[in-house]
């Protein structure tokens, strides 16, 4: 994996991870329902994936979709 696309992951999942406070600050002050914020952190979660397929080359991708079926999401978050 090149250093930039390590940079481009790490900017997208700092982009996830701020997007997912907002939501619990919001569902912590009952802005939202526990099934919006559910919604929300769905909705993040299939954009960031989406943005990790972008990023990835065809063949990484296949071999993180192949890890990810292995081990789930968490596995991304020790690798960078």
């Amino acid at each position: 994996m090149s250093r930039e696309q390590l940079e481009s992951i790490r900017l997208a999942r700092a982009e996830l991870h701020s997007a997912a406070r907002e939501i619990e600050r919001q569902l912590t002050a009952s802005e939202i329902t526990r099934d919006e914020a559910a919604a929300a952190l769905e909705a993040l979660r299939e954009g960031f994936v989406a943005q990790l397929q972008e990023i990835l080359t065809p063949e990484q991708w296949e071999l993180f979709l192949e890890i990810r079926n292995r081990r789930g999401m968490t596995i991304l978050f020790f690798i960078l």
